[in-house]
């Protein structure tokens, strides 16, 4: 299975797993999620997606504990109540999915800047 579909697939498993407390919380259920759709759909003898570092350049941590990760072609933010939004660059306006915490709270967007 081509990359964009198995991120298809990561997103849709994602939308139907339950909410997130946390940024951790959130980071690792993701990963979980990725491992599960990379062991069953990435082609053999491909490289696997990963979740990337919580270091480095793409790894920003904002004052409230939330963060963004810039991954190619997408940015990944968790909210710290544990809300999840995905935005693709090619519609940076928009924002390709959101998920509420565990608590209901909507995902809160930020400014690509910031």
């Amino acid at each position: 299975m081509k990359k964009y579909q198995r991120i298809d697939v990561f997103l849709s498993r994602l939308s139907s797993a339950p909410g997130y407390v946390s940024v951790a919380a959130a980071w690792s259920g993701m990963g979980d999620i990725l491992d599960d759709v990379e062991a069953e759909f990435a082609p053999a003898g491909a490289d696997q997606m990963r979740m990337p570092s919580q270091t480095g350049q793409s790894f920003r941590t904002f004052e409230d504990g939330g963060v963004r990760i810039m991954l190619i072609g997408h940015h990944l933010y968790i909210n710290p109540t544990g809300a999840i939004g995905w935005q693709s660059h090619v519609d940076m306006d928009h924002f390709m999915f959101t998920k509420p915490s565990a608590a209901g709270d909507a995902f809160v967007p930020r400014p690509v800047d910031a």
